[in-house]
């Protein structure tokens, strides 16, 4: 049904906006890219593309409305600009004052204003696993280790605590071992957050103990900001001396499944994915 139809991808840094794009013009998506800030994935330049500063929200507006693109994706790492005040042009400035604890906001309910703000200029926005489904896990178990019955409870409890968190917009991630919190996701991000727990730890793994939570939050417009695990997140939770990983299904993407698969087994760690309401 997407034949012929443009997609601009408005992509930040990582190599999930690369593979992102790869899906959808196999899909027969025209794609179009918008490079965040310039620093996105150079394979990306096989595409037609131009380079915006996010904060340059009128120009990128005027670019899409320009090329009669009305289908857009957000993906990729992008740092949230400190000067957006400065930046967003005239125009905006009355949305900006009507909005005013916008840039106060955490992630999850600045982006949804994000998403309003754009659907209210007639765009249809589009999650990375409307385009690309495969890039995110249905529910079950991915790796040769499961998980045994401690890290089932660990599974539920952290769970439960994911639920309040997102519902706090305060982060995406937790590790909990024997149902006691180690540590939370904050603006820091999961590699620092489970640098944190490793340091905790003293890097000594406890056989069979302590389960990293990724979860969409239930505030979460999933079409902007999916949560993302890739090699890096196995080679620390590995490191941080964790048994395994435990992700909502349908609401986290994975990076680079093949080798994501080859760590979790080298490592012995466990991978699912269950409900987020599973508990």
């Amino acid at each position: 049904m997407n034949k012929d139809k443009q997609l601009a991808i408005l992509a930040g840094r990582g190599t999930i906006p690369v593979k992102v794009a790869d899906i959808a013009q196999k899909n027969g998506w025209k794609v179009f890219v918008i490079s965040l800030n310039g620093d996105t994935d150079k394979a990306l330049d096989k595409y037609p593309n131009i380079k915006i500063n996010l904060t340059k929200v009128t120009k990128i507006i005027n670019t899409l409305k320009n090329k009669n693109i009305k289908d857009i994706l957000m993906v990729g790492y992008v740092d949230r600009p400190t000067n957006w005040r400065r930046d967003i042009g005239l125009s905006l400035i009355l949305w900006s004052i009507k909005n005013r604890d916008f840039f106060r906001r955490g992630d999850a309910s600045m982006l949804n204003k994000v998403i309003d703000f754009l659907e209210k200029k007639d765009f249809i926005v589009h999650g990375t696993h409307e385009i690309a489904n495969e890039l995110v896990l249905q529910e079950g178990i991915f790796s040769n280790t499961p998980p045994n019955k401690k890290n089932e409870i660990d599974i539920e409890y952290g769970f439960s605590i994911a639920r309040e968190i997102g519902n706090l917009d305060i982060g995406q991630g937790i590790v909990v071992e024997n149902k006691r919190v180690l540590a939370i996701e904050a603006a820091e991000g999961t590699d620092v957050m489970l640098d944190r727990v490793r340091a905790l730890r003293c890097g000594k793994k406890i056989s069979n103990n302590g389960v990293f939570i990724k979860c969409l939050q239930e505030i979460q417009d999933g079409r902007i900001d999916m949560p993302t695990i890739g090699p890096i997140t196995i080679q620390k939770v590995y490191e941080a001396g964790l048994s395994g990983i435990a992700i909502s299904s349908d609401g986290v993407i994975v990076c680079d499944y093949i080798e994501v698969c080859r760590l979790l087994n080298k490592y012995n760690i466990f991978l699912v994915a269950r409900p987020l309401n599973c508990s």
